[in-house]
C-alpha cells in the first residue's frame, strides 16, 4: 500500500468519523433539547484545531441553524413557545452573549503576540468547561433527584438565568439547553416536550443574534462549515423523531455517559499539553 492511499484512507476515515459524531451531537440536540453546543465546542478545538474564539462562534452558528431546521421538521408553532418570560430569558442571553465576546475580543487581541499566554487562557478556560461538562453529566442521570419545587418564574428571575446561559454561550458556544430545560420544568413548569421545543427556540434565536448576524457580517462562514450544519441539523431531525418513541431515562443516561466521556478527554487532553 502506498504512502498516497494511506493518507487517502486517513482522510476518508477522519471524514467519516467526523460525519458520525456531528450526527450523533444533533441527535442529542434534536432529542433532549440541549448538549449540542457543549459537545460541538470541544470537537471544533480538538479534531479540527479551531482557536476558542473562533469554535465558539462556530459553534452557535451550527446549533442554532441546527436548532432551526430540527424546529421546522417538527412542525412547532412558535407562537405558543414565546411568552413575556422566554422574552426576557432570551434578552438577559443576549445581553451577555455580546458582553462576553466583546471581552474575549480584547483579551484575545492583547495575548495574541504571545503564543504562550494564549495557550494558557485557552487551557484555562477549557478547564473552567470541566466542571460545567460533569455538573451536567450528573444532573442528567435519571438516578438524580431533580424533582425540586418549583419557584416563582417571572420575567426577573427568567432574566438572571437567561444571562447564565449567554455566559455560557459566549465562553464555549454551548447553547445552554442543558440548563434552559430543567429551568423551564422547574421553574416555569412547562411538560417536558414543550421544554425541549422553547428551548430550542431559544437556542436558535440566541445562535442569530449573536453567532449568525456577526458571521454574516465579517462573511466568515465557508462551504465546509455548511456541511458540518447540515450534518447536525440532519442528526437533530432524527434526534427529534427517534426520542418521540423513547423513554425520557434512556435518552439521559446516554447523554450522562457521553458528558462523562468528554469532559474526561479535555482533561486529560489539556493535562498532556502541559506535561
Amino acid at each position: 500500500m502506498t504512502r498516497f492511499t494511506l493518507e487517502v484512507n486517513f482522510i476518508l476515515f477522519f471524514c467519516a468519523m467526523m460525519l458520525i459524531l456531528l450526527l450523533l451531537i444533533g441527535a442529542i440536540l434534536g432529542a433532549i433539547g440541549g448538549g449540542g453546543g457543549l459537545l460541538l465546542f470541544p470537537l471544533l478545538v480538538y479534531l479540527q484545531g479551531y482557536s476558542i474564539d473562533r469554535a465558539s462562534l462556530l459553534s452557535m452558528c451550527i446549533v442554532s441553524g441546527a436548532s432551526i431546521i430540527a424546529l421546522v421538521s417538527q412542525k412547532v408553532k412558535w407562537k405558543e413557545m414565546i411568552s413575556k418570560e422566554i422574552l426576557f430569558f432570551i434578552l438577559g442571553a443576549v445581553i451577555m452573549i455580546f458582553s462576553i465576546k466583546g471581552m474575549m475580543s480584547v483579551v484575545y487581541s492583547k495575548m495574541v503576540a504571545d503564543e504562550y499566554n494564549k495557550n494558557i487562557l485557552n487551557s484555562a478556560l477549557m478547564f473552567a468547561f470541566i466542571p460545567i461538562i460533569v455538573y451536567s453529566a450528573y444532573r442528567s442521570w435519571p438516578s438524580v433527584n431533580n424533582d425540586i419545587r418549583a419557584r416563582n418564574w417571572n420575567a426577573a428571575i427568567a432574566l438572571l438565568w437567561g444571562m447564565i446561559t449567554g455566559m455560557l454561550a459566549g465562553l464555549f458556544g454551548a447553547g445552554g439547553g442543558f440548563i434552559i430545560v430543567p429551568v423551564l420544568q422547574q421553574r416555569a413548569r412547562l411538560e417536558i416536550k414543550k421544554a425541549i421545543s422553547a428551548s430550542l427556540v431559544i437556542i436558535s434565536v440566541n445562535g442569530l443574534i449573536g453567532g449568525w448576524a456577526p458571521s454574516i457580517i465579517n462573511k466568515s462562514i465557508t462551504i465546509q462549515e455548511c456541511w458540518w450544519l447540515l450534518s447536525v441539523a440532519t442528526g437533530a431531525v432524527i434526534g427529534g423523531f427517534w426520542s418521540s418513541k423513547q423513554k425520557s431515562e434512556t435518552l439521559k443516561k446516554g447523554l450522562s455517559i457521553f458528558l462523562w466521556a468528554v469532559g474526561l478527554t479535555i482533561f486529560v487532553k489539556e493535562i498532556l499539553k502541559w506535561i
